[in-house]
C-alpha cells in the first residue's frame, strides 16, 4: 500500500490516497494476485462506530445501521443517465449520527474533466448524495463545486490552500429534477444523475475513477468536518454499456468454476498424447493435485513433443461473466502430493514455461491482463482481471519444461450473466 497526496482534481490539494497493489512482483520477492474491485462492491457489515475512535476507556461507540454500507453499485441506464444505488444495512432510520443535524449518504467519483477556470484539464471530483435533516425524508443532490468560489467544495487556511473537501447541495432533486433524481427502496437509496448535468465546462470523461461510497453526520455550516460513518472499497467504471437497473440491493452471487466438466463445459485441445492418458477432459474434472498423472483422470498432455505451440481449450455451454483464470500445472514431486498446490509450489520439473492466456470476445482472441508468461516456475498461475463475458477460453503454450505441454487443470471463475 501506498499513501500519497492527489492534487489531480479541481481543488489540487486535500486528497489524500491509498493505493494498493493488485497483481505483479512485490519489493518482498512475493507475486499479488488480487481481484480488481468492479461495480457492484460489497462491504461488510458492523464496521460503523461512531464514534470510530475514542480517546476514553469505553473506546469506539455503537455501530449505526442506517449509515452502515452493505454495497454500492453503479449502472448507465441511458446514454445521458448514471444509475447509483447505495445499500445500507437497515434504512428504518435515518437520524444522524450523535451531535450532527443531518445525516448523509455520497457516492463520489472523479473523471478526466476541466478545471474551475475552463482552460485546462483536471480530474474533477464529482459526487451524488441523499441527506436528511433530523430524520426527515432525504433530499438528493449532485455536485462538482468550485475551488474558491461561494458554495465551494473545500475549507481553505490560506487563498487558493484546499484543507477539507466538502459536498454542498449544488444540484437538488427539488431545484433542479430534471438532473438528479433519487428514491429509496427497502435499505437501498437510488440516484439517477444526468451526465451533462454540469454544463459544457465540467465535461465528464469516459471512465469514472475511485468511485466509491460514504456516510456520516453534518450541521449546516459550509465549513463543517463531518462525523465519519462508514465507506466503501473504490472501483474504476467505464461509460458506454448501457444496462436496466432496478432500485434494489445487488445480490452477491455464488462465483464457482465454470470450466468444469460437471458444469456442461468441454475441452478441446490442438493435439493429446497418444497414448490415451492424457485427455483433454481431464483437466477440467476439479483434481488439482496431479497425483494421478498419467492415468485419464490426472491432466492433460499433449501429443507433439518439442513442438509448441499447444493449445487447451474450454467450451461453455452458454455465455459467462468471468473475472478470474486459473492455470494448473505439474508441480514438483507430483507422485507424493497429497494437497494441490499454491501460489508458491514450484513446477521446475516438468511444469509449463511460457503461455498465453486468453478468453474468446465474439470475434478474436484477447490475451487477459498479465496473461502472457514466460519463465514460469509457479504450478498454480491465477490470473484476475474487470469481468468480461466470453464463450470460451484458451491457454497456449509456447514452451515446456521436459518436451510436452503438462496442465492438470484449467478452472475461470464468475458470477452467472
Amino acid at each position: 500500500q501506498v499513501m500519497f497526496n492527489d492534487v489531480s482534481s479541481q481543488y489540487h490539494g486535500a486528497h489524500l490516497f491509498l493505493a494498493r497493489q493488485l497483481t505483479g512482483p512485490t519489493p518482498i520477492g512475493t507475486t499479488l494476485s488480487k481481484t480488481t474491485p468492479v461495480s457492484p462492491v460489497f462491504d461488510p457489515t458492523g464496521d460503523t462506530q461512531v464514534p470510530h475512535y475514542a480517546p476514553t476507556p469505553a473506546g469506539p461507540g455503537a455501530n449505526v445501521p442506517q449509515l452502515d454500507f452493505t454495497s454500492v453499485a453503479l449502472n448507465q441506464t441511458a446514454a445521458n443517465t448514471l444509475h447509483f444505488r447505495m445499500t445500507l444495512s437497515n434504512l428504518s432510520s435515518l437520524l444522524p449520527p450523535a451531535g450532527k443535524a443531518n445525516a448523509f449518504w455520497i457516492t463520489r467519483f472523479q473523471a478526466l474533466s476541466k478545471n474551475d477556470a475552463g482552460n485546462g484539464e483536471a480530474y474533477r471530483v464529482f459526487y451524488v448524495g441523499a441527506e436528511s435533516i433530523g430524520g426527515a425524508a432525504p433530499i438528493f443532490f449532485a455536485g462538482s463545486p468550485t475551488r474558491d468560489a461561494p458554495g465551494a467544495g473545500c475549507t481553505q487556511t490560506t487563498p487558493g490552500n484546499c484543507k477539507v473537501v466538502q459536498y454542498p447541495a449544488e444540484f437538488t432533486s427539488i431545484a433542479n429534477p430534471t438532473s438528479v433524481s433519487g428514491s429509496i427502496s427497502g435499505n437501498t437509496i437510488c440516484i439517477d444523475l444526468a451526465i451533462n448535468t454540469f454544463g459544457a465546462n465540467r465535461p465528464i470523461g469516459n471512465t469514472l475513477y475511485n468511485v466509491a461510497a460514504f456516510s456520516g453526520g453534518r450541521d449546516n455550516a459550509v465549513t463543517d468536518v463531518y462525523t465519519e460513518g462508514d465507506s466503501t472499497r473504490s472501483f474504476d467504471f467505464s461509460l458506454g454499456t448501457i444496462s436496466a437497473a432496478a432500485c434494489a440491493a445487488p445480490v452477491a452471487c455464488t462465483r464457482s468454476n465454470v470450466a468444469l466438466g460437471t458444469n456442461g463445459s468441454t475441452a478441446v485441445a490442438s493435439s493429446s498424447h497418444p497414448s490415451g492418458s492424457y485427455p483433454a477432459a481431464s483437466a477440467i474434472n476439479g483434481d488439482r493435485i496431479g497425483n494421478t498423472w498419467g492415468t485419464s483422470s490426472g491432466g492433460w498432455a499433449d501429443g507433439t513433443r518439442g513442438v509448441y505451440s499447444d493449445t487447451l481449450e474450454i467450451d461453455f455451454p452458454s455465455s459467462e461473466v468471468i473475472d478470474e483464470i486459473d492455470v494448473i500445472t505439474l508441480q514438483n514431486d507430483w507422485k507424493n502430493a497429497v494437497a494441490p498446490p499454491d501460489l508458491t509450489t514450484s513446477c521446475s520439473g516438468e511444469g509449463i514455461l511460457d503461455f498465453d492466456v486468453q478468453y474468446w470476445n465474439g470475434s478474436t482472441w484477447v490475451t487477459v491482463p498479465n496473461g502472457s508468461v514466460t519463465g514460469n516456475d509457479k504450478a498454480w498461475r491465477q490470473f484476475t482481471f474487470a469481468a468480461v463475458t466470453t464463450t470460451k477460453i484458451r491457454v497456449v503454450v509456447n514452451n515446456a519444461r521436459n518436451n510436452y505441454s503438462r496442465i492438470v487443470e484449467l478452472e475461470a471463475y464468475g458470477c452467472p450473466p
